[in-house]
């Protein structure tokens, strides 16, 4: 029996903090607002942009999203980010081991899997125990299906 898991959550959406300043304060403003509301955020992602700037990804519930649109909006002017952009229509897909961490290739097998089925990754995180892939939602069944195979849990 395989100690792989895959777990899957698709009630969720994606928020993305287009080329927010980088510099010290910023995710600490961003994500401190968000836990004062009471909004669970979820996989939080950064990457580089044009100079002096980075995106920030992330991911809230579908029933946080509508309530928290207002602190959204409001975050992003106040660190001046140039677009605020939100996709409800995608799933994560999580990848769970116990070594994970001590466990070559399992990322790339992964990442080879998906992409063999085109299915693009919109956002990757890790974990020591776990690999999360933020995928189109109406990928979902078929990005499960194949790790599964591959993983060798059916």
């Amino acid at each position: 029996m395989s100690d792989y898991q895959i777990s899957t959550q698709n009630d969720i959406s994606k928020v993305t903090l287009v080329s927010v300043p980088d510099m010290p304060g910023i995710a600490a403003r961003v994500f401190g607002s968000l836990w004062a509301h009471g909004f669970n955020v979820q996989l939080i992602t950064s990457s580089s942009g044009s100079a002096g700037k980075v995106n920030l990804t992330f991911i809230l519930s579908k029933k946080d999203l509508q309530p928290a649109m207002f602190e959204l909006k409001k975050i992003r002017e106040e660190i001046k980010a140039d677009e605020l952009a939100i996709d409800p229509e995608v799933a994560l897909i999580s990848i769970i081991h116990p070594q994970l961490s001590q466990t070559p290739g399992v990322a790339g097998k992964a990442f080879d899997v998906l992409a063999g089925c085109d299915i693009n990754i919109q956002a990757v995180s890790t974990s020591m125990t776990c690999l999360n892939c933020l995928i189109a939602k109406n990928q979902l069944e078929q990005a499960t299906r194949a790790l599964q195979k591959e993983f060798k849990l059916i």
